[in-house]
């Protein structure tokens, strides 16, 4: 979705929701084509007033046909780049340590699986008699060197 998008889709939401607000509940009073026409009219003259105030809220131009995820880029970038030394270093290391705990999380969950799979091939050459288990009897003794 490009930006032209997204704020044509704001740009219908809000027109929707004042015509219902203004026509209230009387939406007769005025012919299906002209309210047609008319929302088409509103949204066509709000794209360029929307498109300038988040281009001045992210602080670069915006052309419209540039992706929401890019101009988010570049509006995280430009506030970013705008803090301090100190404050980007503490960002840059409290972002390394929530990636350091979501990786041992996800160590975590693979290592359980790993068990309950090595759980079952264990069993399972059991079963087929691949494996025995031989218990020995005797004693085993340990020497300790000094």
């Amino acid at each position: 979705m490009n930006t032209d998008d997204f704020l044509r889709a704001l740009a219908e939401k809000t027109v929707n929701s004042t015509l219902e607000t203004v026509l209230g509940k009387n939406p007769q009073s005025f012919s299906a084509d002209y309210v047609a026409k008319q929302k088409e009219t509103l949204i066509a003259q709000s794209l360029p007033d929307l498109r300038k105030q988040i281009s001045q809220l992210v602080g670069a131009p915006i052309s419209g046909s540039e992706s929401i995820a890019h101009v988010a880029y570049e509006f995280i970038s430009i506030k970013y780049r705008a803090l301090p030394a100190n404050v980007r270093q503490i960002i840059i290391a409290v972002v390394v340590v929530l990636f350091f705990f979501v990786l041992r999380f996800v160590a975590g969950l693979l290592s359980i699986i790993a068990r309950i799979l090595g759980y079952l091939v264990y069993e399972i050459l059991l079963a087929l008699g691949f494996v025995h288990i031989i218990y020995e009897s005797r004693s085993k003794e340990s020497l300790i060197l000094p």
